[in-house]
């Protein structure tokens, strides 16, 4: 995401897909169980600390994706 300077929206959508898939395997470990950790029911500090990043990330990316859409939409520059 540095390299691209923020101009580019891949960088953006990937980080967002991974951090929505960390958080999605997080629950399913707490609740049906993830084949190779098994079903985990203890839920730490760090393990909400972890989530509110990936939270936090999710939230930036969608925001930068969000400000490229308006920079399109005034007659900007393509950010591909």
């Amino acid at each position: 995401m540095l390299k691209a300077g923020g101009r580019k929206r891949l960088p953006h959508i990937a980080s967002i897909a991974v951090a929505v898939a960390l958080i999605v395997t997080y629950v399913a470990s707490r609740t049906v169980g993830v084949p190779i950790v098994g079903v985990e029911y203890y839920v730490g500090r760090l393990d909400v600390i972890s989530k509110a990043l990936q939270v936090m990330v999710i939230g930036v990316s969608g925001f930068a994706l969000l400000n490229m859409k308006k920079q399109l939409s005034k007659g900007a520059k393509q950010p591909f």
